[in-house]
């Protein structure tokens, strides 16, 4: 692009907040900076209209390609991080004398592990071929899972972990960012859910498969959690290598598409006004991130939401054992968790996609666990409520829909790849910050009064997660009215309802710098 050419033409644009003057010009607040192989296709793209048919007709193919393996990437990562939770009933605490907190550390190290590798990873995902660099790290993975079957002690076993931490942490966030670039911003709730609800199918799986591999007796060679972990590290190191030779790197650089389909499929997402790709860091949209209160809504929802997934994660089958259950059964009951989390994410998927009510889905279904921790607070074990003792931690699983959801609103409402990467960073610096400290708050100590403590502060948690909701909300609502305000071109007549211009869709501008950007809540 000219730069010249861009500043003469850019020269009225305001500062960045100016929105509220309601003579404001619809300009963007930055230079235009298309990357070039967007902007080749964009030129082409020009006049183009992707009908209805066409748009579906596209989907199909970009759903044979990249939700495949996002499905199946994210199977392998959720039950690979969940072997712990399943071999914590099979032998692994007995095998390597584990010890009080020993066990909720192996937990706990994979997000300290997640956290330390997170920027260089949302970084590493901005600059080389996406594609290639998922796949690698899956194959690392992969290697490190098979190596745990070796561990016989707790520092064996931290130190898989952390690795294992340090390179399964590409997957949320590159999955959003292929969301967010093969697909309209409606279909990407829709597509984040189905490769989240790979959560739910783990347990289903997972559990099938421990339940048979518990059954070759610990009197062997090679123990029940040991074949467990190698057969699974072996698995992902096969869906490494098909990653490798199936995924795109990006619509423009998809081989097995034709040119023409390749030029749709980028019209197609220009609505989305967030962009595809830009290589460049921009530090004035890490500062705008860093600054953004929709960054930190973001970050204390993902913290308060997976500071009781993680405990109740990695403590699930021990949970469902202290019920009074057998350790078959256990394994079995896993199953029927993985089916309430499977339906728990398609039905706010559906509900926030039908009802176009984001936050408002998210608020309802914090409602079910509040409900749960409740009951975990007053009812004893024993015998007889052991059945409604899980149902209630059924009912838990409905935090699942809330974090789908966040990862929604971070894919739809962050623009700008330098600001969109930073987002993403300090989303999942949260989430795994979360997942860390969740393991601890099940403390040994609280065991034998049914974990009270463990329970109040989830409850917190919850209450503080809607008034962060509430805010969220009410801040992305005002942020619109503002932008509405801003295209008034001061006879009192607002622009057609949300059919904003697709002038500055990949001219890699923020949500804010871009005028005709939109915020979805």
């Amino acid at each position: 692009m000219d730069r010249k050419a861009d500043d003469e033409y850019y020269e009225d644009a305001k500062d960045l907040h100016s929105v509220t003057s309601p003579a404001a010009p619809a300009v963007p607040q930055a230079p235009i900076d298309i990357d070039d192989e967007i902007a080749q296709y964009d030129k082409e793209g020009q006049g183009l209209v992707v009908d209805e048919e066409t748009s579906r007709r596209l989907r199909k193919m970009i759903d044979k390609r990249v939700l495949v393996i996002m499905v199946g990437t994210y199977l392998c990562q959720s039950m690979d991080k969940n072997l712990i939770s399943l071999s914590g009933v099979m032998g692994i605490k007995t095998d390597n004398n584990l010890q009080g907190q020993e066990f909720s550390w192996l937990t706990t190290i994979v997000y300290l592990g997640i956290l330390v590798f997170e920027f260089p990873t949302n970084y590493a995902l901005q600059r080389f071929p996406m594609a290639k660099y998922i796949a690698f790290c899956i194959f690392g993975w992969g290697t490190v899972i098979s190596r745990t079957a070796a561990c016989s002690n707790f520092a064996g076993l931290m130190t898989v972990r952390f690795l294992l931490g340090a390179l399964e942490c590409v997957c949320q966030p590159a999955f959003t960012l292929l969301s967010a670039m093969w697909y309209k911003r409606e279909e990407q709730t829709r597509t984040i859910s189905l490769w989240y609800c790979m959560n739910g199918l783990q347990q289903m799986v997972g559990g099938v498969i421990a339940y048979g591999v518990q059954h070759i007796g610990r009197d062997g060679a090679l123990k029940p959690w040991q074949a467990l972990f190698l057969i699974l590290g072996f698995v992902t190191v096969i869906w490494a290598i098909f990653v490798l030779y199936w995924l795109p790197d990006s619509p423009m650089r998809a081989k097995c598409f034709s040119h023409e389909d390749k030029v749709l499929m980028v019209e197609r997402v220009k609505g989305n006004q967030t962009g595809i790709q830009n290589k460049k860091f921009k530090r004035e949209q890490a500062v705008e991130a860093l600054l953004d209160p929709i960054t930190w809504c973001i970050v204390l929802l993902q913290l308060l939401n997976t500071l009781p997934t993680g405990g109740i994660g990695a403590y699930s089958s021990i949970l469902i054992n202290s019920f009074g259950y057998t350790t078959e059964q256990t394994l079995l009951l896993t199953i029927g968790q993985g089916a309430v989390i499977i339906a728990v994410l398609l039905s706010a998927a559906w509900f926030a996609t039908k009802t176009n009510q984001t936050i408002l889905v998210m608020i309802v279904y914090t409602f079910p666990n509040i409900a749960a921790s409740i009951v975990f607070m007053t009812v004893e074990v024993n015998n007889s409520t052991k059945r409604g003792l899980l149902v209630a931690f059924y009912t838990c699983m409905f935090f699942n829909g809330i974090a789908v959801l966040i990862f929604s609103l971070v894919s739809r409402n962050v623009a700008g790849q330098t600001k969109k990467s930073i987002v993403l960073t300090c989303s999942f610096v949260a989430w795994c910050t979360g997942n860390m400290i969740g393991p601890q708050v099940f403390q040994a100590k609280w065991e034998p009064h049914s974990y009270y403590p463990t329970w109040i502060i989830h409850l917190i948690c919850y209450c503080c997660q809607i008034g962060v909701l509430v805010v969220l909300r009410v801040y992305l609502m005002r942020q619109n009215a503002l932008k509405r305000r801003a295209s008034d071109k001061g006879d009192g007549a607002v622009d057609e309802e949300e059919k904003v211009s697709e002038e500055f869709a990949f001219a890699d501008l923020t949500d804010k710098q871009n005028p005709h950007f939109r915020y979805q809540y």
